[in-house]
């Protein structure tokens, strides 16, 4: 085999469903010129069968295999085995476009780039596709596409500019040896602050507007979906401000760092919602962890500014909740809500009307001008506005007494 030009560094583990996909996408790349360094983390079901399968058809795959240890530490391990110039990180989960290669090392010749960022499509587990937003993995009203460029060039959305998930990218191998970026023993979020750093590292990126990654979500297996360590993100934003003080680049950084980390934030707390003894674990580590943290106590305790809230709306009013949502839950729960001027709650879910979430009785909508309040508050975190105009739109429709609408 000829020396290659790219190695794929793919952790395995427990995928057996997903792994021929994957790798059968990497054989039909219209590049041939790569090796793949699989490293089987210590798997239980067939993948390491069936990466043994591949390595004995193709001679391009090398596998090896270690004690479950997690991806952290099968991603370095491949990353010590790669020979190549570039390196290029792969789920065992997705799978990729022919041209992926192709087009991404040619990018990186072309412009002698230290990093080529792609974007991504989003599959269900099933393969079937999912609409592309806007801001994951690629933030398309903040990248600068097909042309390089460094953090200098975007010293405030540098941050921002494209998620730092390590598939997304071809990197130069130098780039990783030279600056010691390796992944931190994590059970989840372990490639963050490698992401983060390594952008600050190239002297040239790119970023194509081309979506060669299929990335499957909602896996029901996956780590994300069995138990998100937000304790392990908060450590990785922790650990990339710690690397800018020590290189002396915060004070040109500091506006990109507050507001990635703000936005961060703001889904991790807010739109994912935790809840319960995983919020207050993560409060506290929060406030050991964060030296700033005042700096952000509007998101960090926005369910204490919630609840002031509510009792400033209370008084003399009555007040119903549109949405028995596991935030309002918690949320009652926590402030052991007992106000004879809370009248209820309104849902759209047939099968919680009668239920009750602490002594809260659920209601139908159309029981809305029955319970007759002065205020709607909505308690669905998730998309706010939007449903802030639909409630709008029921009540002026069905209701000729004027209601107030509020966002808890």
């Amino acid at each position: 085999m000829n020396e290659p030009k790219i190695s794929v560094l793919i952790p395995v583990y427990n995928v057996e469903n997903y792994l021929r996909e994957c790798l059968d996408s990497i054989i039909a790349q219209t590049f041939k010129e790569f090796e793949v360094i699989c490293v089987d983390d210590g798997s239980d079901d067939k993948s390491f069968e069936i990466l043994q399968e591949y390595k004995a058809k193709d001679e391009r795959f090398n596998v090896v295999r270690q004690e479950h240890k997690g991806v952290g530490a099968a991603r370095n391990l491949a990353l010590g085995l790669a020979k190549s110039k570039y390196v290029q990180f792969l789920d065992s989960d997705d799978f990729i476009e022919p041209n992926m290669f192709e087009k991404m090392y040619n990018t990186a010749v072309k412009y002698d780039t230290d990093m080529v960022v792609c974007t991504a499509i989003k599959r269900t587990p099933e393969g079937n596709f999912i609409e592309r937003g806007d801001i994951h993995p690629v933030n398309t009203k903040l990248a600068i596409y097909n042309k390089p460029f460094s953090w200098k060039d975007c010293p405030e959305t540098i941050f921002s500019m494209f998620a730092p998930e390590s598939w997304q990218v071809l990197y130069k191998k130098e780039l990783l040896d030279k600056n010691n970026l390796r992944f931190p023993d994590l059970s989840s979020c372990n490639g963050a602050a490698l992401g983060y750093i390594a952008r600050l590292c190239a002297s040239k990126i790119v970023i194509l507007d081309k979506a060669f990654i299929n990335y499957r979500v909602l896996r029901p297996d996956s780590i994300t979906s069995s138990g998100f360590n937000y304790i392990n993100g908060l450590k990785q934003y922790v650990e990339l401000k710690n690397y800018l003080l020590k290189h002396n680049l915060y004070s040109d950084l500091k506006i990109a760092y507050k507001r990635n980390f703000r936005d961060w934030l703001k889904l991790k707390c807010i739109q994912r919602q935790m809840f319960g003894k995983q919020f207050d674990e993560f409060v506290k580590a929060f406030e050991q962890l964060v030296d700033d943290y005042e700096d952000y106590k509007d998101i960090i305790y926005h369910k204490e500014i919630a609840y002031k809230h509510i009792c400033s709306l209370i008084q003399d009013k009555k007040i119903v909740f549109w949405g028995a949502s596991l935030f309002l839950d918690d949320f009652v729960q926590r402030y052991q809500l007992n106000d004879d001027n809370i009248l209820g709650i309104i849902d759209k879910a047939p099968e919680r009307w009668g239920q009750y979430v602490g002594k809260y009785r659920i209601y139908a909508p159309e029981d809305l001008v029955n319970l007759n309040p002065d205020v709607v508050v909505i308690s669905i975190v998730h998309y706010v506005e939007e449903r802030t105009a639909e409630i709008k739109e029921y009540i002026e429709k069905n209701l000729t007494k004027f209601i107030r609408v509020e966002s808890i």
